[in-house]
């Protein structure tokens, strides 16, 4: 499939396998803020996401006690989605491989919210999802 990004690309490309079950609670740390995730593999594992005013127990990791969750969705094969690697959350329900394909614009846009404000404002998302 021809990828057709309607804006100048500046980005990091990834592929992203996950094999375990379950995911901890965590931010996949370093810098991935900006990213379109595009679901190669067909599994059931649901990504959640999760609040907090407390700081991780382990460099990247929280207690399950100390966070709130507040949206989660599946990740449907062979669709895109606006991700922020830098949220916590978790992945669970992994059956078999779970294989993504990243592509980080944080270089490009700097914040989430510029990201998303910008894939709204050329049509290429027609929402944002709730925000902390």
């Amino acid at each position: 499939h021809e990828i057709n990004f309607p804006f100048t690309v500046e980005a990091d490309v990834y592929v992203q396998v996950i094999e375990s079950k379950d995911s901890f609670i965590h931010t996949d740390g370093g810098h991935r803020m900006c990213s379109l995730y595009y679901m190669i593999s067909d599994n059931n594992s649901i990504t959640t996401f999760y609040k907090s005013d407390k700081p991780p127990v382990l460099s990247t990791v929280w207690n399950p006690s100390d966070v709130t969750p507040y949206y989660s969705y599946k990740m449907e094969q062979h669709n895109w989605y606006a991700f922020s690697h830098n949220e916590i959350h978790s992945v669970n329900n992994i059956d078999g491989l779970r294989i993504g394909l990243i592509f980080d614009f944080t270089r490009q846009f700097k914040s989430y919210e510029n990201f998303i404000q910008h894939l709204i404002s050329i049509g290429y998302i027609d929402e944002q999802l709730p925000s902390l």
